[in-house]
């Protein structure tokens, strides 16, 4: 499976679960959690999975697990794009935006 079909399906799978769910919208860890589990199989299968397992299965390029990075990659991209996919922290983020982007450029000098 190559990089951007990889891409599309989290895209694909995230925008999914945004739109069903509001609790996936502010929480890259929860977004992550139900991910993973649906990668297992389900929340009751996970729970057979250990840490170990699933480290391992992260190193294996053939079990195609999301890092957590491409995940809130994926949700800020979605949320960008769809804004019925976007949560309460979304805005408030937003709202300080060119504030923040302010103080970096200061810092840097």
């Amino acid at each position: 499976m190559g990089v951007a079909n990889e891409i599309e399906i989290i895209h694909s799978l995230v925008l999914e679960l945004l739109r069903k769910d509001e609790r996936y919208r502010d929480s890259d860890d929860i977004l992550f959690a139900k991910i993973i589990a649906i990668h297992y199989g389900g929340s009751e299968k996970i729970k057979n999975i250990t840490l170990f397992d699933y480290l391992v299965d992260t190193l294996d390029s053939n079990k195609n697990i999301p890092s957590y990075d491409s995940v809130a990659r994926a949700r800020r991209k979605v949320q960008e794009h769809h804004e019925e996919t976007r949560g309460k922290k979304w805005y408030i983020r937003h709202k300080y935006e060119q504030e923040v982007k302010q103080v970096l450029i200061d810092f840097s000098r």
